[in-house]
């Protein structure tokens, strides 16, 4: 079942911990205005790294703040890079699903160009690097990322996906074999609306696709035959590749895992471990080159 949810900002509480302030802009984009939020640092470094972190379906920039624990802002505090929350279209990101109708698919937006606009911006008002650029997607946010990683150029240089498992081929406006981009998957076996095992997508009877499991979707990007040896880390599952790592979330629903976040009991379990570090660890081994 895919549950239609949207959270109230008030219902994803966060416990003791500072929400810094932000900075709000919009740009035209296909004669579309389009808004993201940003924070940056006050130690900020020239080439500094830029993380997209893009909300699920009828969430907006705030909430994935939340979502995430304000973390994202406190390690740009500590390592100086800028965290930009872009906002989709009308509540939905057109992620290449073509199986339902919406806002953002029926003016088929350019999303691509949308966070190109964003790192231009970046670039030219905060110098930051053009290269550096990372994304972080939960849900329909990270459907979006199998769509931009299988573009010939693509905008970043890696990716953490949460609760986001790879559509089937007949539902999408693209095809994506192994991904030359590294991607960090998170999913979470108790996840009720991106099902772990895979499945269909419907929402009030109407299907919005057909997601592959969570294992076929670490395979397809990795482009291998058998998921490697895991490690087991506790409160989750840790496998990987060369470049691609999946973490395989035991108790958490369709949720972030992180220690200090609350979400609606609806959504599940929320995993007792931060996984905005492990996130960061993984982007800032793609800087240093050894990823």
């Amino acid at each position: 079942m895919h549950l239609k949810i949207k959270i109230p900002i008030s219902k994803l509480e966060v416990k003791g911990v500072e929400d810094h302030r932000i900075k709000v802009r919009n740009i035209n984009v296909q004669g579309v205005e389009r808004t993201f939020a940003y924070y940056t640092p006050a130690n900020i470094k020239q080439n500094c790294p830029v993380i997209m972190a893009c909300h699920g379906a009828y969430w907006n920039h705030e909430i994935m703040r939340r979502a995430t624990g304000f973390d994202f802002e406190k390690l740009a505090d500590e390592l100086g890079f800028i965290v930009a929350y872009p906002d989709s279209f009308s509540s939905y990101w057109f992620d290449g699903r073509i199986s339902f109708s919406h806002p953002a698919k029926n003016l088929d937006l350019d999303e691509g160009e949308f966070l190109k606009r964003i790192v231009h911006y970046m670039a030219t008002v905060y110098g930051a690097s053009r290269r550096d650029i990372f994304f972080n997607g939960f849900s329909n946010g990270g459907m979006l990322g199998f769509r931009l990683a299988a573009e010939k150029q693509p905008i970043f240089r890696g990716m953490a996906l949460c609760c986001s498992h790879l559509p089937h081929e007949n539902f999408l406006n693209f095809q994506l074999g192994s991904s030359t981009t590294p991607i960090l998957l998170i999913n979470c076996r108790g996840d009720r609306v991106v099902p772990f095992d895979g499945g269909d997508l419907n929402s009030a009877g109407k299907s919005n696709g057909v997601v592959y499991s969570c294992y076929d979707t670490f395979l397809k990007i990795a482009g291998i035959s058998k998921i490697p040896l895991g490690k087991d880390f506790g409160e989750y599952l840790l496998y990987r590749d060369k470049k691609n790592i999946l973490i395989e979330v035991k108790k958490g629903g369709h949720t972030i895992p992180h220690p200090k976040t609350s979400w609606p009991p609806i959504l599940g379990e929320v995993a007792n471990f931060n996984s905005t570090e492990i996130i960061w660890k993984y982007f800032k081994k793609i800087i240093d080159g050894d990823i």
